[in-house]
């Protein structure tokens, strides 16, 4: 009865030593480990020989100490009430940051509109041990790297730490560090499948769930639910017209209760019968299908959102 992320280890682990050939890499390590667990990640870092790793917050860094014993930069910027109890981090500051007595990276504002001081503040963390410049830039942006390279041209011989830059990119900026998770991590997508088991199929007439939704068709239970992550779908904020109206057609599925779900009978995705249960989801099955119980079934879900029960490696 499981939800399992199946992992081709010589695939991935081929990727990951393309992507870090050649570049000065700091892999990120955060959340769920993108769907792999920190200790997994952990593993490949040391595999690869590297000697520094990112995070998100303290609490991030605190999960990693039983795995990792060497420096780990913390990417959000410190606040005053944030206990600090371990001397081995690299701390990132701000204009809202206490001052720190170890290392620590100034996060520069960017067009992400996140964290970050302007170029012009950073003689405030003058009295501070400042070892690089944090540049955070949004995914894909045309004007990335001209905007890391006036940066880099304004601090010249100063070490920057850069995300969301191709390789190509960051071999023309000498004094930068790559900052990298998804793209690292989960840059060979056909090395990670996921499927989960299916529990139960039964015809439904009458109302089905706790919602007690209406139903008069033939139903898979399937493991796999908000435990997991299944039907956690972030909220997106439409950039065009396309994704404008793709976002009204997912509304208009909902309000007519056919929900697409992420599991997948051949290329087709099954609707949600029901909202997803903490340990199992409701799907809709097509007319002639031949599911049967016992059956295993593709979840086409975000790895960084999902918690599966078993990571298979083959």
């Amino acid at each position: 009865m499981s939800l399992v992320l199946q992992l081709d280890t010589t695939r991935w682990q081929t990727h990951l030593i393309e992507f870090a050939t050649g570049i000065e890499l700091v892999p990120v390590i955060k959340g769920n480990g993108y769907g792999l667990g920190f200790s997994r990640l952990v593993t490949e870092v040391k595999h690869l020989e590297l000697d520094l790793i990112a995070v998100d917050t303290l609490a991030e860094a605190t999960q990693l100490r039983s795995f990792w014993q060497k420096p780990i930069i913390v990417m959000q910027p410190i606040r005053a009430n944030d206990q600090i109890n371990d001397e081995n981090l690299i701390l990132t500051v701000d204009n809202h940051s206490p001052k720190i007595k170890g290392p620590v990276i100034v996060e520069l504002k960017t067009k992400l509109q996140r964290f970050g001081v302007e170029i012009s503040e950073i003689s405030k963390f003058a009295d501070m041990q400042v070892v690089g410049y944090g540049i955070h830039l949004p995914i894909g942006d045309s004007s990335n790297f001209a905007f890391a390279k006036d940066i880099a041209t304004q601090l010249p011989g100063k070490q920057l730490f850069v995300s969301h830059l191709t390789k190509s990119e960051l071999a023309q900026l000498p004094d930068a560090k790559l900052r990298v998770g998804t793209s690292f991590w989960l840059g060979d997508r056909t090395a990670l499948s996921m499927y989960a088991e299916v529990l139960e199929v039964r015809k439904i007439i009458g109302k089905l769930g706790y919602g007690q939704v209406s139903s008069a068709k033939e139903i898979a239970v399937i493991r796999g639910g908000t435990r997991h992550g299944i039907g956690m779908r972030a909220p997106t904020m439409p950039a065009n017209l396309r994704q404008r109206v793709v976002a009204i057609g997912l509304g208009l599925f909902e309000a007519l209760r056919k929900a697409k779900s992420p599991f997948y009978l051949g290329s087709k995705s099954l609707a949600f019968a029901d909202t997803p249960h903490m340990n199992v989801s409701l799907v809709q099955l097509p007319k002639n299908h031949k599911v049967q119980v016992g059956d295993k079934i593709m979840v086409r879900a975000r790895y960084t959102t999902t918690y599966p029960d078993f990571i298979i490696e083959i």
